[in-house]
């Protein structure tokens, strides 16, 4: 019997008490997926883990970010699937307009008209017949689904996530160029993100590091691996630079990434 995939969801506390939280629900093509495998005989399962316990304001606020997500997400998947009829129905008006208009109506300039009241009817058949596919019982089942997958998440206290809030929170009282530094520094004693309770490398810190990733810009991470291979590799020990000058580096949340690349060393032991 097939199991049930299961996705976290992770709430972490920031030094100034601002929640963050990482889930898969921000990826556009896990949210496509996902729409397709509500129907199946074993639907996903998600669970929620924190480390300081969160305010019940901030969980109400993150139901409602998810809930506009899957309203977005819903009719995209519908625009999607349904993209081929509403391209055909539309050419179908626009064909039917512009021979109507080109027989009942007589006027000086010929096709000039008809192809611009032909293009109208169809761009505005097309969107109508969008708005229904977006209010059919087909989309109105799925979103019941995931808001019924959303109120099912309960959240629970993780070890490991205490220390990834504390690991956090102490990147975030350091300086800019520390922390550059930090990044790029391979260090043997790295932070311990494991617990008493988990035997060996638990899968919370793989699922955090994905998400981490897949939170900061594809560059960015590639110029991180770079670094860090070459300080490894002993070719550019004492010489890396720290990267201010990296494309994109200073819209980067320093302190977050500076944990992912903690974390990334954890996982890589």
């Amino acid at each position: 019997m097939k199991h049930s995939a299961t996705y976290t969801i992770f709430h972490i506390y920031r030094k100034d008490g601002t929640p963050l939280f990482l889930h898969p629900f921000q990826n556009p093509s896990f949210m496509g997926e996902l729409l397709k495998e509500l129907d199946g005989d074993t639907p996903p399962v998600f669970k929620g883990l924190y480390g300081k316990e969160p305010r019940v304001e901030s969980l109400t606020f993150f139901r409602n970010e998810l809930y506009r997500i899957i309203e977005q997400s819903v009719n995209g998947w519908m625009a999607e699937k349904r993209f081929i009829p509403r391209f055909l129905f539309s050419a179908l008006v626009f064909l039917v307009t512009y021979f109507f208009c080109a027989v009942v109506i007589r006027d000086p300039i010929p096709m000039i008209d008809e192809i611009l009241i032909g293009t109208g009817t169809s761009i505005a058949a097309y969107f109508l017949m969008g708005r229904s596919f977006k209010n059919s019982n087909v989309a109105g089942k799925k979103r019941i689904q995931m808001r019924e997958i959303v109120d099912k998440i309960v959240f629970e206290q993780s070890g490991f996530l205490l220390k990834v809030e504390d690991v956090l929170q102490t990147k975030e009282s350091l300086a800019v160029g520390t922390l550059m530094e930090d990044i790029i520094k391979s260090d043997p004693s790295e932070p311990d993100f494991s617990y008493p309770d988990s035997s060996g490398k638990n899968e919370e810190a793989y699922e955090l590091l994905r998400y981490l990733e897949a939170h900061f810009d594809k560059d960015i991470v590639k110029w991180h691996e770079k670094s860090v291979a070459s300080v490894k590799s002993g070719s550019a020990a004492g010489k890396a630079k720290p990267g201010k000058n990296v494309r994109g580096i200073k819209k980067v949340d320093l302190p977050l990434f500076s944990t992912y690349a903690k974390l990334k060393e954890f996982c890589r032991k």
